[in-house]
């Protein structure tokens, strides 16, 4: 079975109707390790497979890095609902170290728009 985790607030998954501020705050990394923390004692719980493998590149990466390194004794035994479970990461360009004002990005983007011309930078 292959199943692709849908961070919070991107694609379908909104858990509000609007993007105010008082509502992005479960737009977080530790909240998206909660999450796939809870799919994974769900899936445990309620279906027969022995194997899971996270995936994950740049940011997704990073996710799987993290959980596999702050999680190692939840992997290891969870009240007992894990014993006869394998759990693998595998992190592909993983975000190492990241910064809550990294501009750089945006930088780049900013940079290829004005290419284009104000119109669109100015509407943003």
């Amino acid at each position: 079975m292959l199943v692709t985790l849908e961070h919070r607030y991107y694609g379908k998954s909104h858990p509000f109707a609007t993007l105010d501020t008082i509502n992005m705050e479960f737009l977080s990394t530790d909240q998206a390790l909660e999450d796939i923390k809870f799919f994974l004692e769900y899936m445990y719980r309620y279906h027969s497979f022995k194997k899971v493998m996270l995936v994950g590149c740049s940011y997704a990466g990073g996710l799987v890095g993290w959980f596999s390194e702050n999680n190692s004794k939840w992997i290891d035994d969870h009240s007992g609902i894990h014993r006869n479970y394998q759990l693998a990461a595998w992190s592909s360009s993983g975000v190492m170290r990241p910064l809550e004002e990294f501009w750089g990005f945006d930088e780049t983007i900013y940079q290829q728009l004005m290419k284009t011309g104000t119109e669109c930078v100015d509407n943003a």
